[in-house]
């Protein structure tokens, strides 16, 4: 038996899920010291939701909004971001869902 993205799971029912998440960001630099740049950002677009052994997928739209932190290290710059991505309604819950995010960077200035 499979798990359904409208019904939920049924116990004893492994799946896992599955989140594809394309879009943009936006955000403004605030340098608070020479090697230190805060950045409020925020992210919008499209997600799609897809169960494992299932073929049934829910697709919605999100607005992330976060802020990152950034290191000038000279030729390459390092980073920590932390966002808060809302979905306002899967077609299964029909409810908002939000959930945290953290994540680490490594980037190159050009």
């Amino acid at each position: 038996m499979g798990c359904t993205v409208a019904a939920g799971c049924s116990a004893g029912t492994n799946a896992s899920v599955h989140v594809l998440m394309y879009g943009a960001e936006m955000g403004y630099g605030i340098k608070l010291v020479d090697l230190l740049t805060l950045r409020p950002q925020v992210g919008f677009g499209d997600a799609t939701f897809s169960i494992s052994g299932d073929s049934q997928s829910a697709t919605s739209w999100y607005l992330e909004p976060g802020v990152v932190g950034l290191v000038d290290l000279g030729l390459l710059f390092a980073g920590a971001d932390v966002n808060m991505p809302l979905i306002p309604s899967l077609p299964a819950t029909q409810s908002a869902q939000a959930a945290f995010t953290f994540h680490v960077q490594v980037g190159v200035k050009f």
